[in-house]
């Protein structure tokens, strides 16, 4: 038998097709082809972008509403990483009518762009926040350590690097993110070698624990990024014996 192939379909070739002999001109065979323009994309969410202002140490809400089709999945993306469901940084609610990301004290480092995606029957909506970032110049940040030095045994389990943070504006006192403090290495002057804050200190305490060898002797810092301001401490000295 013979086949034709067609590799690439497009509207204008809809119409009867016919297989002829060559030799008698006779119908061998017959097809009808109809060729249908692509599906048009669903909305599955609104809106589909928007622009956001955050304000340091306020929460942050951004809500898609639900058109109605069939969504299978749905989950939101900041600044390239997906969010969890479970986080102490966002709190996801998702109704039958809406989905809503809410950032809790929200600050510089959330600036840039959160999507929320919806997954329907082949095909996939986003919905694009842009959030922009107002300084906050009357925001007085300061960043001290507890300690200007610290002696720790070799692997001991709980070597404590410790610095005290606040920020006030005016007479009142406003909360610093935990996300906001790294507390860093100075490596040639620079802070380098970067970790989070351990989980059990507690603002305005942040603080560093490691389980120290030789190597990790050296001065430590305290880097603060918050209301587009970098605040960078005196350093605290950690010997290991």
């Amino acid at each position: 038998g013979l086949t034709l192939t067609i590799k690439t379909m497009a509207e204008d070739m809809t119409g009867n097709y016919k297989c002829v002999g060559e030799a008698t001109g006779e119908t061998k065979a017959e097809a009808k082809f109809k060729v249908s323009s692509p599906a048009e994309h669903e909305d599955l969410i609104d809106p589909d972008e928007a622009d956001v202002v955050i304000v340091p140490g306020e929460d942050v809400t951004l809500k898609v509403k639900k058109l109605g089709g069939v969504i299978t999945t749905i989950y939101w993306e900041c600044n390239g990483e997906r969010i969890a469901s479970e986080s102490t940084e966002y709190k996801i609610v998702n109704t039958n009518n809406d989905n809503t990301l809410t950032i809790l004290d929200a600050d510089e480092a959330d600036a840039g762009k959160c999507i929320c995606v919806a997954e329907g029957v082949g095909t996939e909506d986003k919905a694009v926040f842009n959030l922009n970032y107002i300084e906050d110049k009357e925001l007085v940040i300061t960043a001290i350590p507890t300690k200007n030095s610290v002696t720790c045994k070799a692997k001991k389990k709980r070597c404590k690097l410790q610095f005290t943070v606040r920020a006030k504006k005016g007479d009142k006192t406003t909360t610093v993110p935990k996300k906001s403090v790294k507390i860093c290495k100075l490596i040639k002057g620079k802070p380098g070698s970067c970790k989070k804050i351990a989980k059990g200190c507690k603002a305005p305490s942040f603080c560093r624990e490691l389980k120290p060898s030789a190597k990790d002797a050296g001065n430590y810092v305290a880097v603060v990024s918050m209301s587009n301001q970098k605040v960078v401490s005196d350093p605290v000295t950690l010997t290991v014996v």
